[in-house]
Protein backbone atom coordinates (compact mmCIF):
# COMPACT_ATOMS: atom_id res chain seq x y z
CA UNK A 1 0.00 0.00 0.00
CA UNK A 2 1.33 3.10 -1.13
CA UNK A 3 1.97 5.91 1.28
CA UNK A 4 -0.40 9.24 0.96
CA UNK A 5 0.95 12.72 0.74
CA UNK A 6 0.23 13.59 3.61
CA UNK A 7 1.91 10.59 5.33
CA UNK A 8 4.61 11.27 3.50
CA UNK A 9 4.94 14.74 4.95
CA UNK A 10 4.27 13.11 8.29
CA UNK A 11 7.23 10.62 8.39
CA UNK A 12 9.41 13.98 6.74
CA UNK A 13 8.55 15.79 9.42
CA UNK A 14 9.21 13.34 12.26
CA UNK A 15 12.45 12.51 10.45
CA UNK A 16 13.55 16.12 10.78
CA UNK A 17 13.22 15.92 14.43
CA UNK A 18 15.27 12.50 14.91
CA UNK A 19 17.95 13.74 13.06
CA UNK A 20 17.83 16.93 15.47
CA UNK A 21 17.75 15.18 18.50
CA UNK A 22 20.38 12.45 17.50
CA UNK A 23 22.71 15.16 17.59
CA UNK A 24 21.81 16.17 21.17
CA UNK A 25 24.20 15.61 23.98
CA UNK A 26 21.41 13.35 25.86
CA UNK A 27 20.97 11.67 22.78
CA UNK A 28 23.41 7.94 23.53
CA UNK A 29 21.74 8.20 27.00
CA UNK A 30 18.44 8.13 25.79
CA UNK A 31 19.05 5.38 23.52
CA UNK A 32 20.90 3.22 26.22
CA UNK A 33 17.63 3.38 28.14
CA UNK A 34 15.26 1.91 25.28
CA UNK A 35 18.14 -0.82 24.79
CA UNK A 36 17.92 -1.32 29.16
CA UNK A 37 13.72 -1.02 28.12
CA UNK A 38 13.63 -3.50 25.27
CA UNK A 39 15.99 -6.15 26.78
CA UNK A 40 14.03 -5.89 30.17
CA UNK A 41 10.86 -6.81 28.87
CA UNK A 42 11.71 -9.11 25.63
CA UNK A 43 14.26 -11.33 28.36
CA UNK A 44 14.49 -10.84 31.74
CA UNK A 45 10.54 -9.98 32.52
CA UNK A 46 10.00 -13.53 31.42
CA UNK A 47 12.57 -15.14 33.41
CA UNK A 48 11.64 -13.56 36.60
CA UNK A 49 7.91 -12.99 36.68
CA UNK A 50 7.50 -16.29 38.52
CA UNK A 51 9.36 -14.65 41.46
CA UNK A 52 8.34 -10.83 41.15
CA UNK A 53 8.20 -9.14 44.61
CA UNK A 54 6.28 -5.77 44.84
CA UNK A 55 9.88 -3.90 44.65
CA UNK A 56 10.31 -5.97 41.31
CA UNK A 57 6.64 -4.89 39.84
CA UNK A 58 7.49 -1.12 40.73
CA UNK A 59 10.62 -1.94 38.39
CA UNK A 60 8.41 -3.09 35.73
CA UNK A 61 5.97 0.22 36.09
CA UNK A 62 9.31 2.57 36.37
CA UNK A 63 10.02 0.67 32.95
CA UNK A 64 7.27 1.05 31.02
CA UNK A 65 7.24 4.43 28.74
CA UNK A 66 3.62 5.20 29.84
CA UNK A 67 4.28 5.76 33.19
CA UNK A 68 7.05 8.71 32.04
CA UNK A 69 4.75 10.93 32.99
CA UNK A 70 4.07 9.74 36.48
CA UNK A 71 6.36 11.99 38.99
CA UNK A 72 5.69 9.53 41.73
CA UNK A 73 5.83 6.13 39.88
CA UNK A 74 5.86 4.06 43.16
CA UNK A 75 2.45 5.73 44.15
CA UNK A 76 1.51 4.46 40.71
CA UNK A 77 2.43 0.51 41.37
CA UNK A 78 0.94 0.66 44.73
CA UNK A 79 -1.88 1.84 43.41
CA UNK A 80 -2.13 -1.00 40.39
CA UNK A 81 -1.48 -3.35 43.13
CA UNK A 82 -3.58 -2.55 45.48
CA UNK A 83 -6.68 -2.89 43.47
CA UNK A 84 -5.64 -5.84 41.67
CA UNK A 85 -3.05 -7.70 44.19
CA UNK A 86 0.39 -8.72 43.16
CA UNK A 87 -0.76 -12.29 42.21
CA UNK A 88 -2.96 -11.79 39.67
CA UNK A 89 -0.60 -9.52 38.27
CA UNK A 90 1.99 -11.82 38.05
CA UNK A 91 -0.38 -14.50 36.38
CA UNK A 92 -1.25 -11.86 33.58
CA UNK A 93 2.62 -10.51 33.20
CA UNK A 94 3.07 -14.62 32.73
CA UNK A 95 0.11 -14.74 30.27
CA UNK A 96 1.56 -11.32 28.60
CA UNK A 97 5.17 -12.52 27.75
CA UNK A 98 4.42 -16.19 27.13
CA UNK A 99 1.47 -15.50 24.85
CA UNK A 100 1.55 -15.92 20.87
CA UNK A 101 -0.88 -13.16 20.22
CA UNK A 102 0.22 -10.15 22.13
CA UNK A 103 -2.52 -7.88 21.04
CA UNK A 104 -5.12 -10.20 22.93
CA UNK A 105 -2.79 -10.77 25.75
CA UNK A 106 -2.28 -6.65 25.80
CA UNK A 107 -5.89 -6.67 26.12
CA UNK A 108 -6.90 -8.71 28.81
CA UNK A 109 -4.25 -7.34 30.64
Amino acid sequence: MPLTNGQKEAIGKYALHFKRDMNQEAFPKAMHERKERLTFFQQELKKRVDEFSEAEFDTVINFLWASRMWLNKIYLAQKIRNVNGLEKLKEQLKNLVSTSDPEQAYSRF
